[in-house]
């Protein structure tokens, strides 16, 4: 479906497919290009962007010019420029409630691309997928992703550690991520290890 996406709608540069599961968890199910893979972990280790607008509320979000949108989410938006996104445009996978999200990634900031209105059908065909794909045990298998298990007990170890509330601890390990470059799950996992190994 990622790859269907990318060629149905002119003008776009990657199409990342999430699906995020309780607590913490988020699974990539599709990337069609490393630099998609990473804008999308971008969003996820700052907590904020289209994406995340997208599955929260529920309803596509489109951000044609991303420049435009620092003062929204500042953290993302700083770092997305630096990586060559120009625009971004996030569409939720919805059954009941929102699953996860399609978002695609452009290097070009500008008008939306034509065939956005491909991209929301395609979005609702790879939420079937997905769906069908839960009776092979997929949505359970993501759910209990090690990555994400490792992003929890490192809240918790913060939020421990350091007195702080469960929010304030995924905060600060996000901080940690996005001072250092490097992803939420392997902070958590050097937390986590580091802890074990003491």
């Amino acid at each position: 479906m990622a790859q269907a996406t990318l060629r149905t709608v002119p003008g776009v540069d990657a199409v990342v497919i999430t699906i995020r599961g309780d607590g913490l968890t988020q699974h990539e199910v599709a990337a069609t290009c490393e630099w998609g893979h990473r804008a999308e972990e971008l969003q996820y280790t700052t907590g904020e962007g289209p994406s995340v607008v997208a599955f929260t509320t529920g309803r596509p979000s489109a951000i044609p010019e991303l420049a435009g949108h620092g003062w929204e989410w500042p953290g993302f938006v700083d770092a997305a420029l630096d990586r060559g996104i120009g625009a971004v445009f996030s569409f939720p996978l919805v059954a009941t409630v929102p699953l996860g999200t399609m978002t695609l990634y452009c290097r070009s900031a500008g008008t939306p691309p034509a065939g956005l209105a491909d991209a929301w059908d395609l979005a609702g065909i790879a939420t079937a997928v997905l769906l069908a794909d839960a009776e092979s045990e997929l949505l359970e298998q993501i759910s209990g992703a090690g990555a994400h298990d490792d992003i929890n007990i490192a809240v918790g170890m913060l939020s421990a550690r350091d007195n702080l509330t469960g929010d304030q601890a995924l905060a600060s390990l996000r901080a940690k991520a996005f001072t250092s470059g490097r992803s939420l799950a392997l902070v958590a996992r050097e937390i986590v290890s580091r802890h074990l190994r003491d």
